[in-house]
């Protein structure tokens, strides 16, 4: 079982999302610690997303990438290097979501 707690808070005078998440994992008598919480960022100043997932590692990690690819692309390319609105994260999702069902070779960045 994987626990996420997620509360809207506010530092500065300036709106955030602090996250937290279970860090263990337990294969039968094996644990470990796993990140299962991985924040998105466009640069420093500028956050796109977290991202949250538990099962297999290797295909948690391969989400990140892909959820970070097509964020970070959306955000040089549409939205002018800055956080995006409510309905341009909805696309970006669909998009990441069209990536996970077409494979992860089907997103190309161009140069």
């Amino acid at each position: 079982m994987t626990l996420l707690i997620a509360l809207k808070w506010m530092v500065k005078g300036k709106k955030g999302v602090v996250v937290f998440s279970d860090s263990k994992v337990t294969v039968g008598p094996v644990s470990y610690e796993v990140r299962k919480v991985y924040p998105i960022l466009l640069t420093e100043d500028v956050p796109l997303a977290i991202a949250g997932g538990a099962g297999d590692a290797a295909f948690i990690k391969q989400g990140y990438r892909i959820c970070e690819r097509v964020l970070k692309d959306l955000a040089v390319r549409e939205w002018n290097k800055k956080t995006p609105s409510s309905d341009q994260f909805e696309e970006a999702v669909k998009r990441i979501e069209s990536v996970f069902i077409e494979g992860s070779r089907s997103y190309a960045i161009k140069a």
